[in-house]
């Protein structure tokens, strides 16, 4: 491997897959890629907000033409400058832009589509590639006298081959990965057809060890004429005409070189990655399966009901005759079992020490259950009529909303109030008043009426160059701008 400036180069045009508001330049880019295969490469932002509009309701225009522009600087996207629909100067002045994708957003929203539909579960172990590697192996000893175009065409399909034999194994053998995980929903469903399962692994390690020490072996007898197959594949692969230009030799033959060395070490020797530690996986696999099933029939069988089994204990020691016929039947039922002693704080009958548990009166204990989930059945009471209350706090509320109208409305002068001219006011009025102004100004218009929820309307007017004033109130006193709320004539 060489270290280019374009190997460790910033990749910018993914960079739309992960910033913020990342669902809408992947709506965008989505909308681009599907114009792009249907060979509609330019769009317009009109076209654009047009189709994201209909899945993101609060969109605006100025939000879509500010997305492009990002996905242009970030090189998704290539922006042209639209003069075909320009019919006056200021249209010329506002600079309308058509967009189409550029190759590396092709090339990665194509990568998305096929992650997005990635499914593992349905990969299979193809039990013949063994076999059709095997045959290919052995063509090499009549490799040095084949056609170039043979020889590439045999070279291509063995690392095709080799290549398929190891992601289709990985994908397959993923399906299994709920028994490290001990997802039981999943495990259900590879218990009930287990011995399929097990079958088709023992077969797939049966052609491995059918055909693998045969490759091996021939692979070891063609060491001789290998270098010789070799460089004529990389001269061939190399004489192949490019439009993207040239690859270097070397490069050619590190490729070339490393996926036979590859291939020679899976077959010949043991590893991480090699042949044997695949039969092995798949061993214990097997072996993990076959476990796990028993595990989860145990856990299942633990798990059953036995109410049924205790009642007819419990009418089975009901009909003996006497204690003596009990304790035989605990003997046969139980067994022997182990003496537990139970201490409470009950005073006994007597203080004998030769008196036996059974030559006393019972005594009832309540035992409450140890888990944390556990709580008390409360009593149920009936709900309490509490409409008076509620009509008194109404009431309440009413009287106070009214006197709180009345004391600002006694601060109106002349249809104004002035804030620098106001008396001593209490700790609510101030809240009220400040809850307006603070409503007002955050308003866009400034110019427009607030409408207070007396239903009067005001204007604000703010103080000239910063004026401040003192508000003096039951509390203390408040330094802010000299505003001025003009109502008008209020009723």
């Amino acid at each position: 491997m060489k270290l280019t400036p374009t190997l460790t180069k910033a990749i910018t045009e993914t960079k739309y897959l992960s910033v913020d508001n990342h669902a809408r330049y992947r709506l965008i880019m989505r909308l681009f890629y599907i114009n792009h295969e249907r060979i509609n490469y330019w769009l317009n932002a009109n076209d654009v907000y047009d189709e994201v509009k209909e899945y993101i309701s609060d969109y605006s225009i100025d939000e879509c033409r500010q997305d492009l522009e990002n996905l242009v600087e970030w090189g998704n996207l290539i922006n042209d400058l639209d003069t075909d629909n320009i019919f006056k100067l200021q249209e010329f002045k506002n600079k309308k832009f058509r967009y189409q994708m550029s190759d590396y957003s092709v090339e990665i929203e194509r990568l998305t589509v096929i992650l997005e539909n990635m499914n593992v579960e349905g990969s299979s172990l193809d039990i013949g590639l063994i076999g059709t590697i095997r045959v290919q192996i052995e063509q090499l000893r009549d490799m040095p006298n084949a056609e170039d175009t043979e020889l590439y065409s045999w070279w291509r399909a063995l690392s095709e081959n080799f290549k398929r034999l190891n992601r289709e194994y990985q994908d397959y053998m993923k399906c299994f990965s709920f028994l490290k995980r001990e997802d039981s929903s999943t495990a259900r469903q590879f218990i009930v057809m287990k011995d399929d399962i097990i079958r088709y692994l023992r077969s797939f390690v049966k052609g491995i060890q059918k055909n693998g020490a045969a490759i091996a072996q021939e692979l070891e007898d063609c060491a001789g004429i290998k270098d010789t197959v070799l460089e004529r594949i990389i001269d061939y692969e190399n004489s192949v005409p490019r439009w993207n230009g040239t690859v270097a030799r070397d490069d050619i033959a590190d490729d070339v070189y490393s996926k036979y060395n590859n291939l020679y070490r899976w077959f010949t020797e043991s590893g991480d990655t090699g042949m044997e530690h695949i039969m092995s996986i798949t061993n214990s696999v097997i072996r993990s399966l076959t476990g796990y099933a028993a595990v989860l029939a145990e856990n299942v069988n633990s798990m059953a009901s036995r109410k049924e089994e205790y009642r007819l204990f419990a009418k089975m020691f009901m009909d003996c005759e006497n204690i003596e016929a009990a304790h035989c039947l605990s003997s046969l039922l139980f067994g022997l079992t182990n003496t537990c002693h139970i201490a409470t704080d009950t005073e006994r009958s007597t203080e004998s020490i030769s008196s036996g548990i059974y030559d006393e009166p019972p005594t009832e204990l309540v035992i409450k259950p140890r888990v944390t989930t556990y709580r008390e059945k409360q009593k149920q009471s009936a709900i309490k009529d509490k409409s008076e209350d509620k009509k008194k706090l109404l009431e309440e509320y009413i009287k106070e909303a009214e006197r709180s109208r009345k004391s600002i409305e006694a601060l109106i002068q002349d249809g104004k109030i002035i804030m620098e001219q106001l008396p001593q006011i209490d700790a609510q009025t101030r809240t009220i008043l400040l809850s307006w102004i603070s409503s007002a100004k955050s308003r866009e218009n400034k110019d427009s009426l607030f409408r207070t929820e007396y239903g009067w309307e005001f204007k604000l007017t703010e103080p000239e160059n910063g004026r401040k004033c003192i508000l003096k109130c039951d509390d203390g006193e408040l330094v802010m701008p000299a505003f001025i709320l003009d109502f008008g004539l209020v009723s």
